[in-house]
C-alpha cells in the first residue's frame, strides 16, 4: 500500500475517493516554496545568476571585472568547491542506511505503527528514485 494510501487511511487525511494524494502537504508546500523563491529573486537573484553562471562555466559580460579584461576563462575551481561541499551535504544526508525517522508519538493508541509507515516511506522513496533524484545535477 502505498503512504498517499495509508495517509488517507490516518485520520485527518484525505477521503479514498476524493483523488487528492498528498493534497493538504502541496497546500502547505506550495505557497512556503513560491514564498522562499520570491525572497531569492527579491532580495539575491543578480548574485544567484552570477554565481550560476561561474558555477556552470558560462561566460557573461557583465562578469567582467574591468574594461580591460578580454579573457573569456572560467577558472574550474569554483565549480570544483561547489561539487565538494554539495558532496559532503549528500553524504550527511544519505549517507547511512537510514537517511530519515518517523517518532512515534506516545500517546498513541497503536503503538508501533510508525514503524509500518517508516517502512513504507523508505520502499517508496526508494522506488521513486528520491535520492537520485535529489543529488543528480540540474
Amino acid at each position: 500500500m502505498a503512504i498517499a494510501q495509508q495517509y488517507r487511511d490516518m485520520p485527518g487525511g484525505t477521503s479514498a475517493g476524493d483523488g487528492a494524494d498528498n493534497s493538504q502537504l502541496l497546500g502547505w508546500l506550495l505557497p512556503k516554496i513560491k514564498e522562499w523563491r520570491q525572497y531569492r529573486d527579491d532580495n539575491y537573484r543578480e548574485k544567484w545568476d552570477e554565481y550560476y553562471r561561474l558555477w556552470r562555466g558560462i561566460w557573461d559580460a557583465k562578469d567582467k571585472l574591468r574594461d580591460s579584461e578580454r579573457s573569456r576563462l572560467i577558472s574550474p575551481a569554483l565549480q570544483q568547491a561547489v561539487e565538494g561541499a554539495v558532496a559532503e551535504m549528500e553524504e550527511a544526508t544519505f549517507g547511512r542506511d537510514v537517511w530519515f525517522d518517523l517518532v512515534d508519538d506516545s500517546a498513541d493508541q497503536t503503538p508501533g505503527d510508525m514503524e509500518k509507515y517508516r517502512v513504507q516511506l523508505k520502499e517508496d522513496l526508494e522506488k521513486e528514485k528520491v535520492r537520485k533524484r535529489v543529488c543528480d545535477p540540474c
